[in-house]
């Protein structure tokens, strides 16, 4: 029992009710049980969904130190997109009871095979062809096979409409950006072309090279970052 209570940093409080434990605590408890057993399969369902969001990050580091650490097969349910990122080495994407995808994190993330597992794991813009179509008209190389694309917010550049940058590879459109939202380390402009809406991912560096909502930019598509879905 000490090495389970060790192994979740509880040392200390061993003679705790569990009223005077906080929630981390509670399902850092909950863990030390299972693990005290010498389980061969462990299986965690949504254990921290309950939990803010500071603790929730802290435990997802300490459950796959754990799991390293014993060389447990863990199975952990999740609805959390950046849990099953951080903690998994294998994935197993599931909607209405069938499995989607499978495979490593970086995988998943970077080739989503349908519209479900691009919409879930990569927060990716869906792109269907007429829309891409309008986006390409004024391009040499607009044809693209495919129906239904997929494009990751951080994949594409934004810059102020009157810069010049070369295009290299990529599709130029100029849109409007209604709408801004800091998202901690990023920001995320909402951009409306025509009636297209893109979510444009960019690192938040400094105040002074915000976007402005209103603000008419240009966009730099990278055509290799279009995952084709369908």
């Amino acid at each position: 029992m000490e090495a389970a209570i060790n192994l979740v940093d509880l040392n200390g409080y061993e003679d705790y009710y569990p009223d005077q434990l906080s929630g981390g605590q509670q399902q850092r408890v909950a863990l030390a049980r299972a693990l005290v057993i010498e389980p061969k399969l462990l299986l965690l369902d949504e254990p921290l969904s309950a939990l803010d969001a500071k603790t929730r990050k802290n435990l997802r580091l300490q459950i796959r130190k754990i799991q390293k650490q014993l060389k447990i097969t863990t199975i952990f349910v999740t609805h959390d997109q950046e849990e099953a990122l951080m903690i998994s080495d294998k994935i197993l994407l599931i909607h209405d009871g069938s499995i989607v995808q499978e495979g490593t994190p970086e995988n998943i993330y970077s080739n989503p095979k349908n519209e479900f597992a691009a919409g879930f794991i990569g927060n990716y813009n869906i792109i269907y062809k007429e829309k891409l179509m309008e986006l390409l008209k004024n391009d040499n190389h607009a044809e693209i096979e495919g129906k239904i694309f997929a494009l990751r917010p951080e994949a594409i550049h934004i810059v102020e409409l009157e810069q010049n940058e070369s295009a290299d590879g990529s599709i130029v459109t100029a849109g409007t950006i209604s709408d801004r939202i800091i998202l901690g380390n990023l920001i995320r402009y909402i951009v409306k072309i025509d009636k297209q809406i893109i979510n444009v991912d960019v690192l938040n560096r400094k105040s002074a090279n915000l976007f402005n909502i209103n603000q008419n930019i240009k966009l730099f598509i990278p055509k290799d970052e279009l995952k084709k879905l369908a």
